[in-house]
């Protein structure tokens, strides 16, 4: 019998179009879901990056064939103390034959020192495998805000992000966050209120009618989105936004919530992410908001109860 012979890398430049094409054969349905595989590593290969941190990710190869890859989204945290490196884990496949080589892949990947890792997407199957590679969950579900119901606490004015306008009010590192979202198609906004400004972006569910959901992707602070719900859910209604969503075991004080067990989101590495606090995720880089049937259901069943 031989064996055959497997090389773990990264994903060169030239091989995207490979890659994307091995992708999309593991995950058959993600293209009706929206997931566009060549989009991703388009953007990847256009971001610019710390030295020593993988652009694409990592793939098996044996005889030349590809037999397995996994895309990470690496982005360098830098706000001064620590700086702290944060990877967003994505579509991790390995053809049937080669799976023995599988904790290859992922020990490769999970090798940047200091670093932490994002799983939003882990398939059930997924999550015993995940527990012993040492991801702990981070957020069992998420909290459905209704911001409207917050109270106005001050006079606020909402702007649309501005890549020129902005540059000079917020810090550099907050200005590339916004700008990169913004081009990421998340709804990017500045409150200005008490002589400060305080960014927010949200994924906005595609579609129309009234019962649309915003996913809040990041603010500073979870107590910014408290303070500021109320003028954002005015700066929302027009797009028929209804509702956000936060990722949280806890209830997001301020304004209304009912409870969403859906959307589990797992983590390994010395920097969680808080609250409020989701910027360079893997369905940032998608451009896909989670899927909101389930929190179509409660929201429905909450306004029924009277619970908002």
């Amino acid at each position: 019998m031989t064996v055959p012979t497997v090389l773990c890398r990264e994903i060169a430049d030239h091989e995207l179009g490979r890659v994307a094409r091995f992708l999309d054969r593991g995950f058959p349905r993600a293209a009706g879901e929206g997931w566009n595989f060549g989009r991703v590593l388009n953007v990847l290969a256009r971001r610019r990056l710390q030295p020593l941190l993988p652009r694409f990710g990592f793939m098996l190869e044996s005889d030349g064939e590809l037999v397995g890859a996994v895309l990470q989204m690496c982005t360098h945290m830098a706000d001064g103390t620590p700086p702290q490196t944060r990877c967003a884990m994505s579509s991790w496949v390995v053809t049937p034959e080669f799976r023995p080589y599988a904790p290859l892949l992922a020990a490769r990947a999970m090798r940047i020192p200091g670093a932490t890792y994002l799983n939003m997407t882990p398939a059930a199957h997924t999550v015993p495998i995940l527990e012993a590679q040492g991801y702990q969950p981070l957020f069992h579900g998420r909290m459905i805000t209704f911001p409207a119901s917050g109270r106005v606490r001050e006079r606020t004015v909402i702007r649309r992000f501005s890549p020129s306008a902005d540059r000079s009010v917020l810090p550099a590192l907050e200005w590339d966050l916004m700008a990169f979202h913004a081009d990421c198609g998340c709804r990017c906004v500045t409150c200005e209120a008490g002589g400060g400004t305080y960014p927010f972006v949200f994924m906005l569910q595609s579609g129309r009618g009234p019962m649309r959901i915003a996913h809040l992707m990041y603010c500073r602070h979870i107590d910014d989105y408290a303070r500021f719900s109320h003028p954002l859910a005015r700066h929302m209604a027009p797009f028929g936004i209804a509702a956000v969503t936060v990722s949280s075991d806890a209830y997001i004080g301020g304004m209304r919530n009912v409870r969403d067990t859906g959307g589990a989101i797992y983590c390994k590495g010395p920097h969680p992410p808080r609250v409020g606090d989701l910027a360079y995720s893997e369905r940032v880089f998608f451009g896909i908001a989670p899927r909101v049937s389930v929190v179509r259901t409660l929201l429905r069943s909450a306004l029924r109860r009277h619970a908002i």
